[in-house]
């Protein structure tokens, strides 16, 4: 309730407000049009806080699996996936309380909001040392807006640092005794799918690379060695690093250049430099980005190859009933069937918009109409990414069930209370082993799709 406040505070008091409200009622252009949209869409997650906040104690939220396993929240304006802004206005309905260790959790936590990298005891203790600085921008977050403002998620950092400001005494800034939390604390996988590679294939130097041996800022490394933007001097190694995380991601499940730098577009308003590249200058960025993460991590390569490989070996284009599927180690099942389809399209009037892919277009009605065959391109050029999410989506599966606390699950990220945190990690180290070595996901893979014994 408070940071939901903090934002309408923070709403009418800025200048331009959080989000633009324009002074006209029915823009005309394109862009008039567009912040009308955005600004309908602040104020529905406004409307929907309001309305949840009614609720005594606590609300639920339907979950749907895809047909790969990955659980998605839906039919609501505000939930745990969604961005920032949503996700700071939901905690937990039970609170925990919280121990030394979870305390550690909480820093950190706030540290990794902060964006301070390095190795986790080291990002704790700079947490330490901004203590006192963080609680400060809690208690008046409305005039240090300016201080915190510029961070890739502020309001879930201000909650944070709200949660440190309740947690700590005042003089001496230590743990009050018996201090219980709702605040749901965030970890996710480094480079998930370059872990579950380094699983498949056994290569050690991969998991290296992949934070499973040592400490691995693998992101940051790419950023020092690789020279983006033509001079090491224009880019701070922070842009630098986010603009390698936006190559990186999609390409380890597939991502094209072009899809790149689109991911890489959306970081202009963060990054002056992106701002005055033009779309071709990205794709080539984009190029380069990719050539160096696979001449890092070969067996991303070598992965594809193997998938493409068994699939275009069960000549789907003469087979019109086929389908691909295969059982998962949580027992899930994965069904991929892509057929071609022939469409017709057709342009609603212009006020009709919505937000696909990062931008703003008008909105398009298409029917499809199915051709009754499967489509081996589309087949073999997504199975590798298919794969994949479905072995991530099986190790959430195994550790929701394994966990006997509260815990939100984003695909490849947890969120549990901060005393719960070494507990996740213990369950999720298990699960991770269990399923690559005892139901090997890859080889469940290539049994029931290539017959391989």
């Amino acid at each position: 309730a408070e940071v939901l406040q903090l934002i309408k505070e923070l709403d009418v008091e800025l200048e331009d407000h959080l989000v633009e409200k324009l002074k006209v009622e029915k823009p005309t252009g394109d862009e008039g049009k567009r912040k009308k949209f955005l600004r309908n869409q602040f104020e529905d997650l406004l409307k929907t806080a309001d309305a949840l906040r009614e609720f005594p104690d606590r609300f639920y939220q339907r979950i749907h699996l895809d047909y790969r396993g990955r659980m998605y929240l839906s039919r609501n304006p505000l939930h745990y996936q969604g961005d920032d802004m949503m996700r700071c206005m939901v905690e937990f309905a039970d609170a925990v309380e919280v121990d030394a260790t979870g305390f550690e959790m909480m820093l950190l936590h706030t540290a990794n909001l902060y964006e301070i990298t390095g190795t986790e005891q080291h990002r704790i203790d700079e947490a330490k040392k901004n203590l006192k600085r963080w609680i400060g921008y809690a208690r008046n977050p409305t005039k240090t807006y300016s201080k915190w403002n510029h961070l890739d998620d502020p309001f879930c950092f201000i909650r944070a640092c709200m949660e440190l400001r309740d947690a700590t005494t005042d003089k001496t800034l230590k743990l009050r005794r018996g201090f219980k939390s709702h605040l749901p604390v965030e970890f996710d996988q480094s480079n998930s799918v370059i872990a579950h590679l380094a699983m498949i294939s056994g290569q050690r130097d991969v998991a290296d690379i992949a934070n499973m041996l040592r400490y691995s800022d693998f992101y940051r490394e790419i950023a020092e060695e690789w020279d983006i933007d033509g001079s090491n001097f224009k880019m701070d190694i922070q842009h630098r690093r986010k603009i390698v995380k936006k190559i990186v991601v999609p390409r380890c499940y597939g991502a094209g250049a072009t899809e790149i730098a689109r991911q890489i577009r959306k970081l202009e308003d963060k990054i002056p430099f992106i701002k005055n590249c033009t779309d071709p200058q990205l794709e080539t960025i984009a190029e380069h980005g990719i050539h160096e993460l696979e001449r890092r991590v070969p067996v991303l390569t070598e992965f594809r190859r193997n998938v493409g490989r068994r699939i275009r070996a069960l000549d789907l284009q003469n087979n019109p009933d086929a389908e691909v599927a295969w059982s998962t180690a949580s027992e899930f099942e994965c069904h991929v069937r892509p057929v071609p389809a022939d469409r017709d399209e057709m342009q609603l009037p212009n006020q009709c918009y919505e937000i696909k892919d990062g931008r703003f277009t008008k909105v398009k009605l298409i029917a499809r109409y199915p051709i009754d065959r499967i489509s081996a391109r589309m087949t073999a050029t997504g199975m590798a990414a298919n794969v994949i999410h479905s072995i991530d989506a099986a190790l959430a599966h195994r550790v929701v069930a394994s966990c006997n606390f509260p815990v939100i699950a984003l695909h490849d990220a947890f969120a549990v209370h901060a005393s719960n945190a070494m507990a996740l990690r213990q369950t999720f180290v298990n699960e991770m082993s269990i399923m690559h070595h005892m139901f090997q996901p890859y080889a469940l893979w290539e049994r029931d799709v290539a017959g391989v014994p």
